[in-house]
């Protein structure tokens, strides 16, 4: 954890260093960074945002997600959570190819937040033998991530896996998470 101490330091810079020189009289007037001692402590240990990445709503650009990104970062946000709402249907999943989502995930990092995928089905999935049907989208999906340390599941894969746990069979979300 250097990240956020370096950003409280980047932050006390830009606020006590003006952009422009200030000239009082025909004097220029010098800067200096004023001594402080910082206690601090989040008082929350995860502070993140949710944002829909379905390819069938408003997505943001590449771009506009990266400067939202480092937006989060200096607000010492620490997890985005990318949601995926996942079907039957042969339509896309994705919003962005797969090559976009590894970027997100290592600009995340760098910037000392956890890019967590955020795993829902829609109303076309109603058992897990409906789930097994797209087990592989949502390997596909997990696959984008970078060893993410854990999966976020919405309500209705959960009350799916949660229902057939009391079959005698064994069900486990590991049995769509690749190896």
């Amino acid at each position: 954890g250097l990240y956020y101490p370096v950003t409280s330091n980047q932050d006390l810079i830009s606020n006590e260093i003006p952009n422009s020189k200030v000239e009082a009289s025909s004097e220029e007037t010098e800067h200096g960074i004023t001594s402080v001692a910082i206690t601090d402590w989040p008082d929350f240990a995860m502070r993140a945002v949710l944002l829909d990445l379905n390819p069938y709503g408003r997505v943001p650009k590449i771009e506009t997600l990266l400067g939202l990104i480092s937006t989060w970062a200096m607000l010492k946000v620490n997890q985005f959570h990318a949601f995926f709402r996942v079907g039957s249907s042969e339509a896309t999943y994705l919003s962005y190819c797969k090559r976009d989502y590894m970027t997100l995930d290592r600009y995340t990092k760098e910037r000392g937040i956890d890019f967590v995928p955020s795993l829902d089905v829609d109303s076309s999935i109603k058992s897990l033998a409906d789930l097994a049907e797209i087990r592989w989208k949502i390997r596909d999906i997990i696959r984008c991530f970078d060893h993410p340390k854990f999966v976020h599941l919405g309500p209705k894969i959960t009350a799916i896996l949660l229902a057939e746990e009391s079959c005698d069979e064994k069900i486990s979300i590991y049995d769509y998470i690749p190896a």
